[in-house]
């Protein structure tokens, strides 16, 4: 399942979240909302996160000059826009995802004349705001989704909805539920996030990991990590490998040697409770662009001793 966080506003602010390594980062491209972004440019990020811009029937010149100079790869469209203004933004091979909201109960009929016109479904609490009103719909209203087209869940998604959240990825209901939508829940201010809320949240909905740790990189080169590629690391003295080595990254998406890393890592064939017993003393390991050997590198702490699933 992937991740989606919307309403950014603020420069240092994308970066920190774009270090968490969502799939999708909102930016809200409306007068209205209190996280309407008005910067000149959106910061480089990394090519694996699609930045999408969030329109409440905005003018199709006005969404196509968005569009254009944020170079934005989806568009979220959160208003009563019809299938044929989908249809003409479509024609920009850009990915469409139109929301629809939802209370306690929804016309479903209503999502027929957008099949062939959007990508994806997103359902949100219908509220005051046009989203971002920081509470749920009754997702039992999902059981009766008769499309098979994939959709995002959004509308007030925080840490305290995450055992509603495992149940319902466990239901039918969830069948088709391709992204989780947050944005209010783990705001300081409008479009101010909390890094550590949304840490957490990403580690016990999203990660497949066995631990986390601080490591240096004593490298030849620096490893580029752009475009979803992970690492490989491999460690000394130990009979089995690690897989899927993930990195809090610096903006430039680049691991620098000499830099102090924050890698996820799993463990390919089992023993995690003895590496956890070895990994207090400095545990050193090798690190790989593929087969090819590029440096060394040693863990510095543990972050955790029993990741949440």
């Amino acid at each position: 399942m992937k991740l989606k966080v919307c309403g950014m506003k603020y420069q240092d602010n994308i970066l920190q979240v774009a270090a968490l390594q969502p799939d999708y980062l909102g930016f809200i491209f409306y007068k209205k909302s209190a996280r309407n972004f008005n910067t000149e440019s959106i910061p480089e990020l990394p090519n694996s996160i699609k930045k999408t811009g969030v329109f409440v029937d905005a003018d199709l010149d006005f969404v196509l000059e968005k569009v254009n100079k944020h170079k934005l790869q989806a568009l979220q469209l959160h208003g009563k826009e019809s299938p044929e203004y989908c249809s003409q933004l479509k024609k920009e091979n850009i990915e469409i995802i139109k929301v629809f909201s939802i209370k306690d109960a929804f016309d479903f009929s209503t999502l027929k004349p957008y099949e062939n016109v959007c990508d994806y479904f997103l359902f949100d609490t219908k509220g005051k705001h046009p989203g971002g009103n920081g509470y749920t719909f009754d997702w039992n209203v999902l059981n009766n989704y008769p499309s098979t087209k994939p959709f995002f869940l959004s509308g007030g998604l925080g840490l305290n909805e995450i055992e509603d959240i495992k149940q319902f990825t466990n239901s039918k209901a969830s069948k088709y539920c391709y992204a989780l939508d947050v944005n209010s829940k783990f705001e300081i201010e409008p479009g101010l996030k909390n890094i550590e809320d949304l840490k957490k949240f990403k580690y016990k909905l999203f990660s497949k990991f066995d631990f986390i740790a601080k490591v240096t990189y004593d490298g030849l080169r620096k490893a580029f990590v752009n475009s979803g590629y992970r690492p490989h690391i491999e460690f000394e003295n130990i009979n089995f490998k690690t897989s899927g080595a993930q990195y809090f990254i610096n903006k430039s998406g680049e691991i620098h040697p000499n830099e102090t890393q924050i890698a996820f890592i799993s463990i390919t064939n089992g023993a995690t409770d003895l590496l956890f017993k070895k990994l207090y003393n400095k545990m050193k390991f090798n690190f790989y662009e593929a087969s090819t050997y590029i440096g060394k590198g040693e863990i510095t702490e543990i972050l955790n001793k029993n990741l949440e699933k």
